[in-house]
């Protein structure tokens, strides 16, 4: 059960580090459509 564990904090962490890859360049895309609006 402990390498169970390991496994789900693995995949844990990576669902972790994709959505924060989304969000900077969500943040990113936004930024740049603020700028080309002006």
């Amino acid at each position: 059960s402990v390498q169970n564990l390991q496994i789900t904090d693995l995949s844990n962490v990576e669902s972790k580090k994709r959505f924060e890859f989304l969000e900077a360049v969500s943040g990113t895309m936004e930024s740049l459509l603020r700028y080309f609006k002006q």
